[in-house]
């Protein structure tokens, strides 16, 4: 409050120049009391103020011609774009028809300059409906992104199917339909596990 008090008094604006508030003093002291209380507050018990993320932001934006990002910073700028990104899917109209999408991870590249977003395909149909929705909004993402974080520095977005996990599915089911023949299966301890589960036999071929 002394701070506040000593710009009143040190304005050159012929407002405020006196010691005692006036009535067209208070919009701004209560401002400024509410920006305190939120910086208190944020330091007492840990409430995202959203500065921190406007500094990561600053930080990054320095020197761009010059700038590594490690990957720790990469790490939380990717988390950061993740909570952002899946904000923006959830509150605009043009991702309705997406249904039961997965956001897998954000990858910044090194030199801020691009970032990938891994969204889990289904292998089916709808893969294509997501792909196609998502293909052509990469540029309206981007540009909330900006409105959200109040920076122009948002790297070139670029969102990506990620379907290892259906090649580890498939694997997977291949190893249970494989036939190891019928004597590995009954006599091995291995061949019980990795057998064909169909494959049901003993060591004297009877069933």
């Amino acid at each position: 409050m002394q701070r506040f008090v000593q710009l009143l008094m040190n304005r050159r604006t012929g407002r405020g120049h006196a010691n005692d508030f006036t009535h067209r003093d208070l919009p701004r002291f209560i401002i400024a009391n509410k920006k305190n209380f939120t910086r208190t507050i944020a330091r007492l018990v840990g409430v995202d103020s959203g500065l921190g993320k406007a500094m990561l932001m600053l930080d990054v934006g320095k020197k761009p011609k010059q700038r590594k990002l490690n990957e720790a910073k990469r790490n939380r700028l990717g988390r950061m774009f993740l909570e952002h990104v899946f904000q923006i899917l959830c509150e605009h109209d043009r991702f309705c028809d997406i249904e039961g999408l997965e956001l897998y991870k954000v990858d910044v590249g090194p030199t801020f300059k691009v970032m990938d977003v891994y969204w889990l395909a289904k292998g089916d149909k709808s893969d294509e409906i997501i792909e196609k929705v998502l293909k052509g909004s990469e540029d309206f993402v981007r540009k909330r992104l900006s409105e959200l974080l109040g920076s122009h520095n948002i790297p070139r977005l670029t969102f990506i199917a990620e379907r290892k996990h259906l090649l580890e599915q498939e694997m997977n089911r291949l190893f249970e339909k494989a036939d190891y023949g019928m004597q590995y299966r009954a006599l091995s301890h291995t061949g019980a596990v990795l057998g064909s589960m169909a494959d049901a036999g003993s060591p004297n071929g009877d069933e």
